[in-house]
């Protein structure tokens, strides 16, 4: 889910198989609170990875700023 968020190519796919035998045997309130926990994680790795590319981005500008100062 974050590689499709942020545009990364990631086409490993081996993981299903174990989902399913993972779940497989579960309740479906097991399942539930599993998912919403993983759905946490998500959430904060994506809040991290955009503060992360937000600084990258405001670090360009400044340093672009920086160059065009310099050649004026």
């Amino acid at each position: 889910m974050i590689s499709n968020k942020f545009g990364l190519e990631n086409r490993n796919t081996l993981f299903l198989n174990d989902c399913n035998e993972h779940f497989f045997s579960k309740e479906p309130k097991e399942i539930k609170r599993e998912l919403e926990q993983m759905r946490k994680v998500f959430a904060k790795i994506s809040n991290r990875v955009e503060q992360g590319l937000y600084a990258q981005q405001e670090q360009t500008k400044q340093k672009n700023k920086e160059v065009g100062d310099h050649v004026r």
